[in-house]
């Protein structure tokens, strides 16, 4: 079987429709995949077979620099979150 990682922008219209068919009522985090690329770039995919084909759907992609130190050490902590009414 020929495995295969393809962009949803360029599925194939019957492609499109077999993966809207198979995710008409949304997806869970079972079902998605989180790939590191060559380049450091995340890559989220949903698998979508066919009988000769198996595709890694990319539904989104996150470059390695918006993860850079600087990033991260702008984030700040969130303290004293009071969740009871």
């Amino acid at each position: 079987m020929k495995r295969v990682i393809i962009d949803y922008k360029k599925l194939s219209a019957e492609q499109e429709q077999a993966f809207s068919n198979l995710y008409s009522e949304g997806y869970g985090d079972n079902e998605l995949m989180t790939l590191t690329m060559g380049n450091g770039t995340r890559v989220s995919c949903l698998p979508l077979s066919f009988e000769d084909t198996s595709f890694l759907v990319k539904i989104g992609s996150v470059s390695k620099d918006f993860w850079d130190a600087d990033f991260l050490d702008s984030i700040e902590p969130i303290e004293d979150i009071d969740f009871e009414d």
